[in-house]
């Protein structure tokens, strides 16, 4: 994907911080003080209205992992025409592994299958690509849980 693809959102990035930041159930003081930085400084940065002050992006994995909201960092991804999701935790021992291999082969037939039908007619509704792509999201997170967990099990020298 070139640049020349991307379409960029409505919303600019300092809209999306302050609702963002603004909107969550911890407070925009309670933030600035677990960040360690004053509130008016947190308020101003993300304000759009404010050109001066710079939200710094130091604080962008704190917060997102303060307030357990992914919301910038989908916003982001979607500015850039991709998706980030949370990876599966690994299975403890080899039998749970193939199992892992199973589900990754589930899922693949999962994508076949709605692909198939979303086909049959030679048309593809708007639904029909939620569903292709919610799939391929799936089988792609588990490709990836399942090559961590053999990671996971690699031998250490």
């Amino acid at each position: 994907m070139s640049i020349f693809e991307v379409s960029l959102p409505e919303e600019t990035v300092k809209e999306a911080l302050q609702r963002w930041a603004k909107g969550h159930r911890m407070s925009l003081r309670r933030q600035a003080e677990l960040l360690g930085i004053a509130e008016s400084t947190l308020a101003n940065s993300v304000n759009p209205h404010i050109d001066n002050c710079h939200y710094q992006l130091r604080h962008l994995v704190s917060q997102t992992m303060l307030l357990q909201d992914f919301g910038m960092m989908d916003y982001l991804e979607s500015c850039l025409g991709r998706v980030a999701f949370g990876l599966p935790g690994a299975p403890e021992c080899v039998v749970d592994l193939q199992g892992e291999l199973a589900r990754t082969i589930r899922e693949f037939g999962d994508v076949v299958q709605v692909s198939g039908e979303a086909l049959e007619d030679g048309l593809i509704s708007r639904n029909e690509v939620k569903r292709i792509e919610r799939e391929v999201h799936e089988l792609v997170r588990q490709v990836m849980g399942f090559l961590q967990s053999v990671k996971d099990r690699t031998e250490r020298f």
